[in-house]
Formats: structure tokens, sequence, C-alpha cells
């Protein structure tokens, strides 16, 4: 029986294998793949289906383009699914109205740990302009924006505003827990509160800033900390309300005005004030007890009633600046510490220091002056003067008999008298 040699491949032109002329066979080609019905007696493909491939008689070519194929694929795949991605994330981003973190358009939403730009933003809304998840970071910049609401958050937004304009017709800032407040040559302007907060919320206000509400400006519960410099707060109820611990500093010819009260603070809080100043209808300062207050060079503190009014056992230091009221100066209820040093002031139309049990004054080269009477103490004060002037028109010391009073070369004077009930130790 003799053999019968079909040579090449019609697809590729590669050899083909032996075949027995007695039995047609089925193969595949080993270079190209094309499956083959091959007819050896007649020396012929009785099936001739195959796919289209390159028909030059050069298998080395074809091998070759396969070839080249199989090692681009590891690096070809991965940047296709990439285009892939990105242009499903193009199509999110548009429809969600931002692109790689720049918001195209208000209102937006902020999603976890996102951070987003607005700059260039010229729009008046009727709802929420920003809905933010929780971990934000936004900057609004060269902006002009109203709305509602700007912003409410559910906790931890740190926010920076430069240049921009915000106005609400409610709350503007509104958020549980943790936001922290840049705002730097920003005006903003709300019918309500400018920001209301539960926990932990800082806010620096600087570079000419201008904060105005129609309510309270600033409503803080717990632990809130504010810096000012070069910039102001106005509200026409009260500028700054904040709860235990709050912690305040003003610099650089800052102010805080409250058409009923300036600053409304809980207990434990800390202020550092110098070349600013705080006014208030009712008073300027309104302090719950264990206060901390340092009011530097320059500082200005006026009240229409009270300037200064604290529930005791703080600590007070004065010095080169000014505490005033027309009832009161300093009122406290007692077991305060207070020191005048520096050419510091008090000046009120009733009773300048008007203070409850067990104060503790200490004044040095500084002046308490009244239209009524200087110091009044209700109960066991201690006076150490020294270098001063002390002058009520009617009367300079008011004092019960268990005070003591230390005076050194100290100018006193009242119409009335000079030194009411006082027992010298």
């Amino acid at each position: 029986m003799s053999e019968v040699h079909v040579d090449q491949c019609p697809a590729c032109g590669a050899p083909l294998p032996t075949v027995d002329p007695k039995h047609p066979m089925r193969t595949k080609c080993e270079y190209c793949g094309a499956s083959l019905t091959i007819d050896a007696a007649k020396k012929e493909i009785l099936d001739d289906s195959i796919p289209e491939v390159p028909t030059d008689g050069k298998a080395s070519k074809t091998l070759t383009l396969i070839g080249i194929i199989a090692i681009l694929s590891p690096i070809l795949i991965p940047i296709l699914i990439g285009l892939i991605f990105l242009i499903i994330h193009i199509v999110h981003t548009v429809s969600s109205h931002k692109l790689f973190g720049h918001v195209t358009s208000l209102p937006v939403k902020c999603e976890r740990d996102e951070e987003l730009i607005i700059d260039g933003k010229f729009i008046e809304l009727k709802e929420t302009a920003i809905l933010v998840d929780r971990n934000c970071r936004i900057t609004i910049k060269n902006s002009r924006i109203k709305a509602p609401t700007i912003i409410k958050v559910e906790y931890n937004l740190d926010l920076k505003i430069i240049n921009s304009t915000l106005i609400s017709t409610e709350d503007m800032f509104v958020s549980k827990y943790e936001m922290n407040i840049n705002i730097n040559a920003g005006k903003l302007k709300s019918a309500k509160t400018i920001v209301t907060s539960k926990h932990d919320t800082k806010i620096e206000i600087a570079n000419n800033s201008t904060v105005e509400s129609a309510g309270v400006a600033f409503d803080l519960e717990y632990a809130p900390e504010i810096t000012m410099s070069k910039s102001s707060i106005k509200a026409e109820k009260i500028a700054i309300k904040a709860g235990y611990g709050a912690v305040i500093k003003m610099k650089e010819g800052s102010s805080v005005l409250g058409d009923d009260v300036g600053m409304k603070l809980g207990s434990n809080a800390k202020l550092e004030i110098e070349s600013s100043s705080i006014a208030g209808d009712e008073a300027a300062l309104d302090v719950d007890s264990n206060a901390e207050i340092d009011l530097g060079s320059g500082a200005h503190v006026s009240g229409r009633s009270v300037g200064m009014k604290l529930k005791g056992h703080g600590k007070i230091d004065i010095k080169q600046s000014e505490v005033q009221g027309r009832n009161a100066a300093i009122e406290t209820d007692g077991y305060d510490m207070i020191s005048l040093s520096k050419e510091a002031k008090l000046h009120a139309e009733s009773v300048a220091f008007n203070s409850g049990y067990r104060t503790k004054l200490r004044m040095r080269d500084s002046t308490i002056e009244s239209g009524d009477t200087a110091i009044r103490c209700a109960r066991g004060c201690n006076l150490d003067i020294e270098n001063s002037t002390v002058i009520g028109e009617k009367n300079s010391i008011v004092l019960d008999k268990e005070a003591n009073m230390h005076l050194l070369n100290v100018r006193l004077g009242g119409q009335e008298k000079f030194l009411e009930n006082l027992a010298v130790p």
C-alpha cells in the first residue's frame, strides 16, 4: 500500500502530515490551526471551511504576528482596562458635577474622604449648595455663592474660604462634629447663624475678613477654638456663643460686636485679646466660671450695660487695656483673681468694679474711675493696690468689715467718702 503525501496547508502553506489513501483524515494545521478534511486518494481537500489567514505561503510571517500579539498583550490589556475605567470615571464625575476634584456646577455632594475645589463660581441656589458625607476637604475661592445653607456636613470637614462671598438665608454651615474652617479675605453674611456645631470646631478668620449675622454668628457647643486677625464679627444678637472650654484669640485690630452680647461663653473658657475690641449691649463679655482672660496691649472691652460679667472662680489679667460699661466695667459673683497693671483702666457710670464674695484685686500703675463708686465688694475681698488711682464721684472704695486691703501711693477721691465700712487688718 502506497502512501500519499499532501504537501501544503492551503491556508498558510505549511506542510501537512502523511495520509492513508483508503481513509480520509480530519486534521488541524499545526501552524495556523486551520481545520482540514483530506481525501488522500483524490489528493484534495474535501472540507475547505477554514478561517481567512494570510495565504502568501509564508507561515513565518503569520507566526511572527501571533508572537508579537502574545508579547504585547500583557501591556496592552491593562492599558485598555485603564482607559475603560477612565471613561467610566469621567462620565460619573461629570454627571455628579465634579471633574478630577474640581466642581463643575452646584449643588454638589462631597463623598467620604474626597477633596473638592470650587473656583470662580457665581451662583444663587434655592437648595443647600454642598452636602458633605464625612472626612471631606473643600476649598472655595474667588466665588460668590448664595443659598439657604452653604454646607451641611455629618462630621469632620476641612474648609478653606479664600477671597469669596458667601450668603445664606438659613444657617450657613451646619455640622455635628469636627469642623476646621479657615476664612481668608472672605465675606460671610447670614440671615441666621454662620456656624452651628456641637463639638470640636476650629475657626480661623484672617486678612480683613468680615462675618455678619442677623442672629447668633457662631453657635458652638463643646471646646471650640476661634482665632481672629485683622477681621470682624458682627451679629444682631450674640457674636460668639460657645459652651464648655472655648478658646478664643484676637489680635491685630480685630473686632467682635453683638447687639445683645459680644461673647457669651461657658465655663473654663480661655481668652487672649490684644489690639482688638469686644462690644455688646447687655455685656461685651458674659463668661461662666473658671475663666482665664488675658487682655493685653490695646484691648478694649465695652458694654453698654456691663463690660465684663463673670460667674466667679476666674483668673483675669488686664494690662495696657480698657474695660468699660455704664452699670459696671467688671461685675463678678466672686472668688476671682483679678490683676490690673501697666496703665489698665476700668470705667463706669455706676460701679466700676462690682464684686461678690472674696475676690482678690491686685492693681499696679492703673486706674479705676466711676460716676458713683469705683470699687464695691460684698464680702471678704482682698485689695492690693499700689501706684494707682481709684476715684468715684461718690465713693472710692466700699468694703465690708471682713475685707483686707493694702494701699501704697494710691490716689483716692470721692465727694462723700473715700473709704466706707473698712476694717484695716
